[in-house]
């Protein structure tokens, strides 16, 4: 493949980030499905060249539209993609986790969300240290180094899919290390849910 575009180098990083949180939430916790596939194409936002989406696989018989059940897990789901985009391109996770940024329509999910909890201004402490740790102990600094280029397959000019086989087997020592921080973000953020 040729040069990987700048950007569609940090929206893989961002969709990794969805992409790692949804296979540890369903080893763990049964929950979310599996990724069904993940996509990169150019942006209709004039503030940004590509947007991307870590797209669900539905379980058959399942209705898409049914109320959210798993909220802590999904909770934690969202601002991954930032958290990891965040540290791909050094930057705060705020600015990244705002409407008007390629977090966007992960903050408006979040927002319909987060209401749920006992104490929403906990709940943004508990991502904030979460990033903060993350960032600080370079958490993610093994896999920042993967070659994105291997994974993308290119379907049309400028659009891609991530080839979610290779990606699996490639991530794996690293979310075997990953996941009892990840379980315990997710008992924080469970422990903020009314009984």
């Amino acid at each position: 493949m040729s040069e990987i575009h700048p950007a569609v180098r940090t929206v893989f990083f961002h969709e990794l980030g969805h992409f790692i949180a949804r296979e540890l939430n369903l080893e763990h916790f049964k929950v979310m499905g599996t990724t069904k596939e993940i996509n990169i194409y150019p942006s209709s936002h004039s503030w940004r060249e590509y947007d991307g989406e870590t797209v669900p696989l539905i379980p058959v018989g399942e209705d898409p539209n049914k109320p959210i059940v798993s909220i802590a897990e999904q909770l934690a789901v969202l601002p991954y993609g930032c958290l990891m985009e965040a540290i791909f391109i050094k930057k705060e996770f705020k600015t990244c986790f705002a409407h008007n940024d390629s977090g966007g329509k992960d903050v408006n999910d979040w927002s319909g969300l987060k209401d749920k909890t006992k104490d929403s201004k906990a709940l943004n402490q508990i991502v904030e240290e979460h990033f903060t740790y993350l960032s600080e102990n370079k958490i993610f600094s093994e896999i920042l180094n993967l070659d994105v280029g291997s994974f993308l397959v290119q379907t049309v000019e400028r659009r891609y899919s991530v080839d979610l086989d290779k990606l699996k087997k490639a991530i794996k020592p690293f979310l075997n290390k990953h996941e009892e921080l990840y379980l315990s973000f997710v008992r924080r953020i469970r422990d903020l849910l009314p009984e």
